[in-house]
């Protein structure tokens, strides 16, 4: 018998593994010591490590939230809009700033279909870094889904 023996192909592991090229979010910077913008928060296709999705959970449309830049003393006058199917809220980390009011204020709930104006006043010595928010809910942590808004 003649049969040619065909070994299979090793492909390096290189190849197989490499991620998908990380899409630098929007950047909106302060003006004039404010940073006045609308997150909306909304269902609806993404694309998330190289995939398509159909039902990301977004900021303005992006999987990865925009990147907001403040100096010290800015006030960040956010508008968080709620088109999500369950009760939404906007919370800041390692920002030292005041939790009452319209603020980083965990307890606050946008319901689904209504929109809430935060104003995040930073103090004039407040230290410069990298800092992070995402949205939140305080209802029960038996009904909180798993997916989330993050940036």
């Amino acid at each position: 018998m003649d049969e040619k023996c065909v070994r299979p192909s090793l492909e390096r592991c290189e190849e197989r593994n490499l991620p998908a090229a990380f899409a630098e979010p929007p950047v909106i910077l302060s003006n004039h010591g404010e940073l006045r913008t609308t997150l909306t928060e909304q269902v609806g296709p993404a694309t998330i490590a190289g995939q398509q999705v159909s039902d990301a959970w977004t900021y303005n449309g992006s999987y990865v939230g925009p990147t907001l830049v403040l100096n010290p003393g800015d006030l960040l006058n956010v508008t968080i809009a709620n088109n999500l199917p369950e009760v939404t809220n906007l919370h800041t980390h390692g920002l030292h700033v005041s939790p009452l009011g319209n603020s980083d204020n965990v307890f606050l709930q946008i319901m689904p279909g209504e929109s809430n104006e935060y104003r995040i006043q930073l103090p004039i010595n407040h230290p410069q870094g990298l800092y992070w928010y995402h949205r939140t809910t305080t209802a029960p942590s038996t009904t909180r889904s798993s997916k989330a808004c993050r940036a």
